[in-house]
């Protein structure tokens, strides 16, 4: 896929029923259409071919869509359009040595599975190409116990989702020394 070709933007409003009836509408051949993150309950965000995104935009008012936005990105991230990168990325995992986790790690691909030495392999080939499905994710960590999660990255994004699934999950944050500090502290005084 050249560079510059691939596009995503994020859906609100609508449900997962809904978003894959558009993504299908919107779908032509050679300028496919995909589900990639399934956040929340109606926020959800599509990618692939830039003019099937566009196409979205375009029909959004008369879909039902509340909010449509388009992300910063060229790449078609979690779409069919990363076929070739995933086969690629599974080639480079074959040669590695998985080792079973320390702590169950939930499949953004299938929340129902934990990774594992068999699986791993498979799991990360298929999150490139499959939606992240972030909202399972997070009611599979609630119902393995987890009840505090900790967001690393530039700014918060994923705890603005997780208040939109569960709001009794404890949320911290580190984006840079001070607040790496402060969530330490936190995490120590419980």
């Amino acid at each position: 896929m050249p560079p510059g070709t691939g596009a995503m933007a994020a859906i609100l409003g609508l449900d997962y029923e809904a978003v894959a009836k558009v993504c299908t509408t919107c779908s032509l051949p050679g300028e496919p259409l995909d589900l990639a993150n399934l956040n929340a309950p109606n926020q959800i965000v599509i990618s692939g071919s830039a003019r099937a995104v566009e196409r979205v935009g375009e029909m959004a008012r008369e879909a039902g869509i509340k909010k449509f936005v388009p992300l910063p990105i060229s790449v078609p991230c979690h779409s069919r359009l990363l076929s070739e990168a995933a086969e690629l990325f599974g080639e480079d995992l074959a040669k590695i040595d998985f080792q079973p986790c320390l702590i169950p790690v939930v499949s953004n691909y299938d929340p129902s599975r934990l990774h594992s030495p068999d699986n791993s392999r498979e799991l990360l080939r298929r999150q490139i190409v499959s939606p992240v499905r972030w909202q399972e994710t997070v009611e599979r960590m609630t119902a393995l116990g987890v009840t505090t999660v900790v967001e690393i990255g530039p700014r918060r994004v994923l705890a603005g989702l997780i208040k939109n699934i569960d709001r009794q999950m404890r949320l911290l944050y580190v984006g840079d020394g001070e607040s790496l500090l402060k969530t330490a502290a936190s995490l120590q005084s419980r």
